[in-house]
């Protein structure tokens, strides 16, 4: 009735609303009833389905019952196989209900993945199997390939500026083509070769770092809201940065000069410029601004 009213009065102001207001009909009582889904016309073909007080309790005792999993280990052997594939005994026909979540067989296993680099592998070899979960297209898989090319080279020396060069990389693109595919690449490849600690993702904003699952730029490198640099950092934030070789910016079209001369400065603060290289960007090996 509120908005009826509300649009009868913007209606008076704006003619063009009024034959869609005259449109608008009261609230009847019978619209408060419980609607019976059975009478409607469309019952056979909306999907939805009607089941009796007696087996919604029955399934309310089993979910409840559920924090028996925890003790799955001590059931009888029988017991635990009813437990396992308990369906709520639930006959629907026609499969009106799927279930949520795909089968194990269809997730990844990152074991089997890593049994398949073996123990000398090349880029191009985990870019090919990257690209088995994660599809890549020409350009992707060149700046994955690069990245995980100098991760794999400096395994032993990442902060030894002697005996290597630094990689700095932009990727750009507009909205859609592909960016958060090529950060969420790099990631499962260090993952393969158990070194996905050694990144570290950042954005300036929570919204931006949440979408790629990292940290935001203030958070991860102990920087104030008025941007200014502390002559030190807290021990979490030393903690963080010890391991790190691979820093990824997302969202760097929001990042001014001062702010990257900020991170430059806070990350040489966190590394304590003891594994870090003074003369280089952040003193790390691998820099991707996206």
């Amino acid at each position: 009735m509120s908005w009826h009213k509300e649009g009868l009065a913007t209606s008076k102001c704006i003619p063009s609303l009024q034959s869609r207001s005259n449109q608008i009909q009261r609230l009847q009582a019978r619209n408060l009833l419980p609607l019976d889904i059975f009478r409607l016309p469309t019952y056979t073909t909306s999907g939805l389905r009607f089941f009796p007080g007696a087996t919604l309790q029955q399934w309310e005792s089993q979910i409840k019952g559920l924090s028996k999993y925890d003790d799955i280990d001590d059931m009888d052997p029988e017991e635990r196989i009813d437990f396992e594939v308990d369906n709520f005994n639930v006959d629907l026909g026609d499969g009106a209900l799927h279930p949520a979540l795909n089968s194990i067989e269809s997730v990844p296993n990152l074991a089997y993945r890593r049994l398949q680099v073996g123990y000398s592998p090349s880029c191009a070899t985990l870019t090919e199997l990257i690209k088995q979960d994660l599809p890549l297209n020409r350009k992707q898989g060149l700046i994955v390939e690069r990245v995980l090319s100098g991760a794999l080279a400096w395994k032993k020396h990442a902060y030894d500026a002697s005996k290597r060069e630094q990689i700095l990389l932009y990727v750009g693109g507009e909205g859609g083509v592909g960016k958060s595919q090529v950060i969420k690449a790099i990631v499962a490849g260090m993952d393969l070769i158990k070194r996905k600690d050694e990144v570290i993702l950042l954005a300036p904003t929570g919204a931006a770092a949440n979408n790629i699952g990292g940290n935001t730029i203030h958070t991860a490198l102990g920087i104030s809201i008025a941007k200014k640099r502390k002559p030190q950092v807290s021990p979490r934030v030393k903690e963080l940065w010890s391991n790190k070789t691979i820093m990824i910016i997302d969202e760097i079209s929001m990042v001014d000069l001062a702010m990257l001369n900020t991170i430059n400065n806070q990350c040489k603060i966190a590394k304590s410029l003891d594994r870090g290289s003074p003369d280089l960007f952040g003193g790390l090996p691998i820099i991707i601004f996206i």
